[in-house]
């Protein structure tokens, strides 16, 4: 994820390069929308480098439990056990 004042730099340099006349208030208020509406979408985002792993994927084919390629380390342990009864 981009930082702020990254984002920030990266307006500037813009600004100059297209020799734009936008005031600095103007600049960082795009600055953060941008980076609030940058935050919301990586909320949204499953993440998947928690992805269930190929031992989890195994034994839930082997007791026909239902997952798919989002199911978490976490999910696939809490189905393994509700099956197993545990």
């Amino acid at each position: 994820m981009i930082e702020l004042k990254e984002l920030i730099q990266k307006l500037k340099e813009l600004r100059t390069e297209e020799k734009l006349k936008i005031s600095d208030e103007i600049l960082f208020d795009a600055a953060m929308r941008l980076h609030i509406s940058n935050n919301i979408s990586n909320q949204k985002k499953p993440k998947l480098d928690n992805k269930a792993t190929e031992k989890q994927i195994n034994i839930m084919k082997k007791l026909n439990i239902s997952f798919n390629e989002l199911t978490t380390i976490e999910d696939a342990q809490r189905k393994i056990k509700e099956r197993l009864g545990k």
